[in-house]
């Protein structure tokens, strides 16, 4: 498994330092994000507390800022955790020392299928509790099994807005998403 790059570092940092802070202004205290999946509903908790989300009355130029100081940090975070779980590792579109430095340019690329994601899009969403123009909080897979994976994910059950952008929910959606591409290649290596 790859180390942490070295500029997704301070946003981990970041991260902590955030959630950490607001938290214990909240009175819980002595919180460590720990790398583990369920450190992730302290990041949900703190989004809903921070009141950050556009359901909270935030105005459009104040939740412009939010997003861009905060959603990278926290797509680090939630990067490193999908990492950890699906195996994996972080991309930018040129790999140069300038395309690292732009979270826009991130993305994560797991196991089997060709899944990927902008880590920073999907924390957009998560902090919006929806769509944000201009980041991509959808994720990709290889163009031969889109057709299938829609298929397989159509039979699951609803989830509700909340759940649906937290980033708990979205990396359940994203092991249920490579769980299917990997039965999926594992019954195209059968037909070969």
């Amino acid at each position: 498994m790859k180390s942490t790059p070295a500029y997704i570092q301070p946003f981990l940092e970041a991260a902590q330092k955030y959630v950490q802070r607001a938290l214990a202004d909240a009175g819980v205290k002595d919180i460590e994000l720990d790398g583990s999946e369920a450190s992730l509903a302290y990041v949900d908790h703190y989004v809903r507390i921070a009141g950050i989300a556009q359901s909270s009355g935030i105005n459009e130029e104040k939740m412009e800022s939010l997003i861009a100081l905060v959603a990278p940090a926290l797509a680090a975070y939630f990067g490193e955790i999908a990492i950890a779980k699906l195996g994996g590792h972080w991309e930018t579109s040129t790999g140069d020392a300038a395309d690292q430095l732009e979270p826009l340019n991130w993305r994560i690329v797991l196991g089997s299928g060709g899944l990927s994601f902008s880590p920073v899009g999907m924390a957009a969403a998560a902090l919006a509790e929806g769509d944000v123009d201009g980041f991509d909080s959808s994720f990709t897979v290889r163009r031969d099994l889109m057709e299938q994976l829609e298929e397989a994910l159509s039979t699951a059950p609803p989830v509700d807005q909340a759940y649906y952008y937290s980033f708990t929910g979205r990396l359940e959606t994203l092991a249920q998403v490579s769980d299917v591409l990997v039965e999926l290649d594992r019954r195209k290596g059968e037909q070969n």
